[in-house]
């Protein structure tokens, strides 16, 4: 995912079957928009991203914070203008690893939720757009002090899973938002292992986990099931194509004629047999039920490659049908990091026409109307051809009883 062009094609790579048929072919079309490149106004860039943005509950913005020399500012991605702007406004104050995603519709037509952060912050607080500020909703809420959690939303409801909980390490809960504060969602096992920094989205049917890091890089995939008979996790697959990784973007992705919908996993951090820290970048599509690969995967472990995406943010923009992509960059000529904005949409492949007959005539040279073909060209060609088919059936119902009854009396004739 590099900004070469304005925009950008990227078609995708057909996959190979792997074990329980969790990587589909695949022949959609990633289209990267680049909305704000060469860098005009946006977040400040910054290496070992801290920050976070979250997209809003009606999915017409989304709501960065976390940015800037003391990691406080607050901006906000309008999708129909396609720009950044910075809100002055009252923050939540210093913190690192947040996590963020929308709220519920009933909590604000345009909102965002932003919890915890350190190991020492259990707060929450919403953004709405309208309003122009934050809200603080409970200064210690029951999920406790976290970091690296993961968030994600479909309007209806907003769940927190996992992260690193002060005094006890990585946890696997879950919590679901109530307004003023935050349910636990009693689950019986089997469950994911205990992470942090996971993908974490809604799919369009599911809730959906990827990744993340307990130890170890993790590439296993689990539906979590919200039934009022009974909510349950589903192990997909593990391990999954897409290579373990921590701090991917993971997000909701309708395609443009929405036809299809699921979630788009896009780069993220992982290491090598030495332990150095190598940074992906790749595009996967999970579509409720397996993998597609849109983008091939490739690596660096020099996070001042020339172009290539590191630490980057993503949120879903549902009204737009796209997902806002927010990357640094290192530029070799200016010597420094570079923010770069982009708009990922998915364009479904276009059935091929049906055959024309008459344009598969003229391909081969035949005039329109030429009695070789018996059903083209001009109203006098068609009824000579009807005539033609007539006397055909006429002599056929004559001649075939014949032909027939003397098969008959031949074979009736010979001896036993």
């Amino acid at each position: 995912l590099r900004p070469e062009n304005d925009v950008v094609a990227a078609k995708a790579e057909i996959g190979v079957l792997a074990a329980a048929d969790i990587l589909e072919d695949n022949e959609n079309e990633l289209v990267e928009d680049w909305t704000v490149w060469p860098p005009d106004t946006q977040p400040p860039t910054s290496v070992g991203d801290a920050a976070d943005i979250g997209a809003t509950s009606g999915g017409e913005y989304a709501v960065g914070y976390g940015f800037g020399v003391d990691l406080d500012e607050t901006w906000i991605y309008d999708a129909t203008a396609e720009s950044w702007a910075e809100v002055d406004a009252d923050e939540p104050g210093y913190r690192e690893f947040h996590a963020m995603g929308p709220a519920r519709i009933q909590d604000g037509a345009n909102a965002t939720l932003l919890y915890g952060g350190d190991l020492v912050n259990g707060d929450t607080w919403i953004f709405d757009v309208g309003a122009g500020g934050w809200v603080e909703v409970c200064a210690v809420c029951t999920p406790g002090g976290l970091t690296l959690a993961s968030m994600a939303g479909n309007g209806d409801t907003t769940l927190l899973f996992g992260g690193v909980k002060f005094g006890t390490g990585d946890v696997n809960d879950i919590f679901s938002f109530s307004g003023t504060g935050w349910t636990p969602v009693v689950i019986p096992a089997p469950l994911p292992a205990p992470r942090n920094s996971a993908g974490f989205s809604w799919d369009g049917n599911n809730f959906v986990l990827f990744g993340g890091y307990d130890g170890n890089y993790l590439n296993d995939t689990w539906r979590l099931i919200l039934d009022p008979a009974g909510n349950r996790w589903e192990q997909a697959c593990d391990p999954c194509p897409p290579i373990g990784r921590a701090l991917p973007v993971f997000e909701y992705l309708e395609s443009a004629d929405d036809t299809k919908e699921g979630a788009l996993l896009l780069d993220g951090i992982t290491v090598d047999a030495l332990g150095n820290t190598v940074f992906i970048a790749d595009a996967w599509f999970w579509n409720g039920k397996a993998w597609e690969q849109l983008l091939d995967t490739e690596t660096t472990t020099d996070v001042q490659t020339p172009g290539f995406p590191v630490f980057t943010l993503g949120a879903s923009l549902p009204a737009a049908g796209r997902v806002l992509y927010l990357t640094n960059q290192w530029d070799a000529t200016e010597s420094q990091f570079e923010r770069h904005t982009a708009e990922l949409y998915l364009i479904m492949p276009t059935p091929p026409a049906p055959p024309n007959p008459t344009s598969q005539a003229q391909a081969a040279g035949i005039a329109i109307g030429d009695p070789a073909l018996p059903f083209t060209g001009t109203s006098s060609g068609l009824l000579m051809s009807l005539a033609l088919v007539l006397i055909i059936v006429g002599i056929t119902s004559i001649v075939l009883p014949t032909i027939l009854r003397r098969r008959r009396e031949l074979l009736s004739a010979q001896p036993s």
